[in-house]
Formats: structure tokens, sequence, C-alpha cells
């Protein structure tokens, strides 16, 4: 990897030896150092308690993981997916239930998760400023049966007349425990004032229960979230949200899952993109510091290592694929590859604004994802991550016009789960040229 200059770096650095402990109880452990934020100058070594909380957490320790608390998932609104016909493939689909108040519009931002059981859980918002909120779905395969689970105003205990929980646009990121994690942002920003920022949701799917882990970083949305599960931590991008310009400034930051704390954080001019961060085997994260440049925080360290470029000004979507990462930038849109030893390998143009991609053999994905989806179908596409070429699986946007009487945008959100994949799509009214205010779920069984 080669180094494009010189950053200032923020640490916040403490010793984390804390280990997973008996159900219900918070980590206990070595001593750990009282956090605290110093301005590390370029080239400089990290500090001690850097090096000993980064050798700690080169790997989790095998003991029992904590149950956590909080409450149980809701007994919210439902729906039943229906079967689209028109396909040789299997695919099914229902619209989100939700409230019946209006949204600024109702919307889907970011990428669900699928649990190891084949269950997917997903979030959908209002796209609100004030009094905005977001609702969280399991989507149980067997059953048919999309229910939600939670809302966001409820789960944080918001105020009337809060704002700032409009969206959960990051996606959401396993935890080494099979638990997961989901991320508030606001709806709109217009306005908006005494933001209190996004909160770190644990939702525990085994046991049915969803924990409010508080704002990582105060005054901040999270709109961008990533995991390294097997050594516990957590990688996301915070961002400001008072400049109404819609470009954001905020820091890029690790969270600690077992020691339940930020222990470091890159709050730098230079950190922009706040829309995806990649994540490799060995725990890397690579996130953007301008002009199709990303920088790479190295675990074993806690602290940044060389960066890399990338084809595009942005980073917008990524998968992790053995040792290698998959991913996709934005101006232009462009498929490429990030080796082990951080070798960018160019793989070919998308079709268009791609936000999320899921796969460990072909890739899927589906562009156009800001509602541009239906003028090209908006088809599944699969990619080769070997040799770059790409097929269409599926054209959705005829499908489910004829069956649901809903013009297909596009999506920020594809999982893959065995045989399956789980598609959470922005739509609107046939006649709607840029479809939203409705979305659908699309489940497909893979050939």
């Amino acid at each position: 990897m080669g180094s494009v200059g010189t950053w200032s770096r923020v640490a916040v650095a403490t010793v984390l030896l804390a280990a997973c402990t008996s159900p219900g109880a918070r980590p206990t452990g070595t001593e750990r150092a009282s956090p605290s934020t110093a301005a590390v100058p370029a080239g400089a070594a990290p500090t001690t308690a850097a090096q000993t909380a980064a050798t700690a957490r080169t790997s989790l320790p095998d003991e029992v993981c904590p149950s956590g608390g909080g409450v149980a998932f809701a007994d919210g609104l439902t729906a039943t997916v229906v079967d689209i016909p028109g396909s040789d493939l299997r695919i099914r689909a229902a619209v989100y239930p939700h409230p019946d108040h209006e949204g600024n519009p109702w919307s889907q931002w970011g990428q669900g998760l699928a649990t190891a059981d084949g269950r997917f859980f997903s979030a959908i918002g209002d796209h609100l400023g004030a009094d905005g909120n977001s609702y969280l779905y399991e989507f149980d395969p067997d059953t048919g049966v999309l229910a939600e689970i939670g809302d966001l105003r409820t789960l944080v205990g918001a105020e009337p007349g809060e704002w700032g929980h409009g969206k959960i646009h990051a996606q959401m990121v396993a935890g080494p425990c099979g638990e997961f994690y989901a991320a508030g942002y606001w709806g709109s920003r217009r306005g908006i004032d005494g933001y209190e920022g996004g909160s770190l949701l644990r939702i525990d799917p085994d046991r049915r229960m969803i924990e409010n882990l508080g704002v990582p970083i105060p005054g901040h949305g999270i709109p961008s979230l990533a995991s390294w599960p097997a050594g516990g931590l957590l990688y996301g991008e915070a961002a400001d949200p008072g400049a109404e310009t819609g470009s954001n400034t905020g820091p890029f930051f690790v969270y600690d899952v077992v020691s339940r704390e930020v222990i470091y954080t890159f709050d730098d001019p230079s950190h922009t993109g706040f829309r995806s961060i990649a994540v490799d085997a060995a725990g890397r994260a690579y996130f953007g510091v301008g002009d199709g440049v990303l920088g790479v925080y190295e675990p074993e360290t806690n602290d940044l290592g060389d960066t890399v470029n990338i084809p595009g000004e942005v980073l917008r979507a990524a998968a992790t694929v053995g040792e290698r990462v998959v991913a996709v930038s934005d101006r232009p849109a462009v498929f490429f590859t990030i080796g082990g030893d951080g070798t960018i390998t160019e793989l070919g143009p998308a079709r268009g604004y791609t936000t999320s991609i899921a796969g460990t053999g072909p890739l899927y994905s589906v562009p156009g994802a800001h509602g541009d989806g239906y003028d090209m179908g908006t088809p599944v596409i699969a990619l080769d991550p070997d040799s770059g070429s790409e097929s269409v699986l599926v054209e959705l946007a005829p499908l489910i016009e004829e069956a649901l009487g809903l013009r297909l945008g596009g999506t920020y959100g594809v999982v893959q789960a065995g045989d399956r994949l789980f598609l959470s799509l922005n739509a609107g009214g046939p006649a709607d040229r840029d479809p939203f205010g409705e979305v659908v779920l699309v489940e497909v069984t893979l050939p």
C-alpha cells in the first residue's frame, strides 16, 4: 500500500483485556486506562496504551458471551409475502407495514442483515426531522411473515419534538456473539435543533431483545457502519448535522463491543465519504479521506497505516470475500477488489449508482439506488469477482409492478443468506418517475 501524504491523528486508546462474562454481567478483567483524547503528531509512535490495546484486540477471548439487557421485540404491524409470478426463479414480496402518518417520504436507506438461521432483519424510516422515527423488522422465510419489532424513538426514549431518528442509514452489522448492531441517523436535518446524536442498538435475535447502547459520538448521526466480528470491533463514520450544505464532517471511529466504548477516533478534515467502510479478513478498515483515497485503520496498532487509491471518488459499498474485499465506488461507479496486501484491482464499471453488494461467490447488486433503477428494469446483477463478468439474474421492476401495482426504484440493501437474496426496495406509484414513498421486501431464491 502506498502512502499519500500525512495527516494528524486523534486516538482514544484503552487497555482492552476485558473478556465476555456470565450472562447479564458487565465485562470485567484487567484494569483499563481512562479514555483520553490526544493529538498524535504525524509519524509519531503509538502510545503504550494503544499498543497494549491493539495486542489484546487481534482476537476475542474464547469465553461465554454476555447476554446483555434491553427490551423484548415488540409485537408490531405485520405483512405476509405473496408469490410473484413471471420468472423462472421463485420470488416472493411484501410491502413493509408502517404507521399511517405521512412520511417525507417513507423509505429505506441501509443494508439489513441475515442471521445464521436464515431470518432477515432490516429497517425503514419516515425521513422526518422533528419527531422522525425509524422502524425495525424481522422477516421469517419459514412463515413468510414480515413483522415490526421496534421503533427507534421508543428504544432511545425520545422526547416529543426531538430531532434525529427518521432514518437508519448505516448497514446493520454482525457482532462476535450472534448479536448484531444498528445505528440511528436523522431524516431531514433542515433546521435541526438540539440533536443529541445517533444511538447504537445491540440486537440479540436469539433472546429477541434490543438494547440501547447510547450515543457513541455525541451530536453526530451515524450514516455508515461496519464490523470485524472476530475482533469484537465496530467501525463507524459519524456526521455532524450542523451544516446544511450536504457536505458531511465528523470522525471515523472504532467501538469495542466488549468494553462498550470508543477506542479510537480519526477526526480530521480529510475524512470524507460517510457512506461505506470496507473491512478485510484481518480486521483492517478502509474509509474515505478524500478524492479517491482510503485511510486504513490497523487493529494491531490501533492507529492508521498507509493509504490506498480506488477507481472512484467515494467508497460506496463493500463485501468481504475470503482474503479479499469486493467493493464498488461512486463518481464513477466501478467494481474493484482490495487484496490482502492492499492491492487494488479494477473489475469494471457498474451499471449505475450501486450502494449495496452481497455474496461470497457471485456478488449480487442492484444499480440505480436513488430511484432510477426502474429505468433499467431494477435488475439484480450477478458479478464474478474473479473475471469481472456480469449477468442479469432477474429484472424485478415489471414483475413487482404487475403483481403489487408499485414501481420499484432501487435499493440500499442487498443481503444473501444461503440460497436466498433479500432486497429492501424503495417504491412508489406506477406513474412516479422518482419512486419513493413505500418500501417492498423482495425474496429471491437463487438458482
